[in-house]
């Protein structure tokens, strides 16, 4: 579960760890849209995708030379941009995680077959002796 300040907690996202991706469209001047996939457990009722719209904040733009259309510029929601760094964050840190994991049990299986063949020659040696 993500902490209570975190911007994912703050959105309702209770299942960070279900998240397997997301993007960030930015579909008019005044809205941002988040989209985030899920793999949601066989039998889930919970969505596999949700949509989030962000209102963009407008704001001034100053100096002498703005003109027309340029007075006023669209800054990203606060919310929006800190829950982009954790879905970053968190997506960054879970394949780190699965490259270790995949690094390890390959460890693991060469150990395995390292010892699996010290043993068969240790055993094949000890068979070879005279006696009982």
């Amino acid at each position: 579960m993500p902490e209570r300040t975190s911007a994912l907690f703050e959105m309702g996202i209770r299942n960070p760890d279900q998240i397997t991706s997301y993007s960030h469209v930015h579909p008019t001047d005044h809205i941002d849209q988040l989209r985030i996939v899920y793999a949601r457990p066989a039998g889930s009722l919970l969505p596999r995708v949700r949509t989030y719209d962000f209102p963009r904040t407008s704001v001034p733009n100053t100096g002498a030379h703005v003109q027309g259309n340029a007075l006023i510029h669209y800054e990203i929601a606060p919310i929006l941009e800190q829950a982009l760094e954790e879905l970053s964050s968190l997506l960054t840190q879970r394949k780190r995680n699965v490259a270790v994991k995949e690094t390890l049990l390959r460890e693991i299986a060469d150990l395995r077959t390292e010892m699996e063949t010290r043993i068969a020659h240790l055993m094949k040696l000890a068979n070879s002796l005279p006696g009982e």
